[in-house]
């Protein structure tokens, strides 16, 4: 038996930019999107005679983790150029999450190895209330997306390869 610990960070910046004119001349806009987030789970795995240097597990996880995005539109709104116009935007998430996973390891020294696993398991998400700003010449608006939640289920394939080692 061994015990896991996971951990994730992801971040994401964009600028998209944008002329008056179809022929890219005129005056310009822009519209800046950010996303970031946090994850965290931890979790047990049972590994299985397998041989010199391949070990297969199975095991369970549970996660939670919280993300960000903001947008900030000037003379854009994301789509095309608008004068006078600008934009800007927060929401957050909340998740929670647990799986079942299967997966194998292969060692490539005594105490270092690479791996991958595949799994089922669901999670749930919680938005809390977000709002937009939006000027559009003198005129101001505030739009707000009230509370809401969802959740999700199926099966998954770590997209990456697994590296760890041996502390003791």
């Amino acid at each position: 038996m061994v015990a896991r610990l996971s951990l994730n960070l992801t971040g994401n910046s964009s600028t998209e930019n944008f002329a008056e004119n179809a022929d890219g001349t005129g005056a310009m806009g822009s519209y800046d999107l950010k996303t970031s987030g946090f994850g965290a789970s931890v979790g047990v795995e049972k590994h299985y005679t397998g041989n010199a240097n391949f070990s297969p597990y199975m095991g369970v996880q549970v996660g939670v983790g919280s993300g960000k995005t903001t947008t900030e539109g000037t003379n854009s709104d994301g789509f095309s150029y608008m004068m006078d116009y600008s934009e800007s935007s927060e929401s957050k998430v909340s998740t929670f999450g647990a799986s079942v996973v299967l997966g194998g390891d292969y060692w490539i020294g005594n105490s270092f190895y690479v791996g991958t696993e595949l799994g089922f398991g669901f999670s749930t998400r919680k938005w809390p209330e977000s709002t937009m700003t939006t000027t559009a010449g003198t005129t101001t608006t505030t739009q707000v997306t009230p509370e809401s939640t969802g959740m999700n289920f199926g099966q998954f394939v770590l997209p990456a390869f697994r590296i760890g080692f041996i502390i003791m």
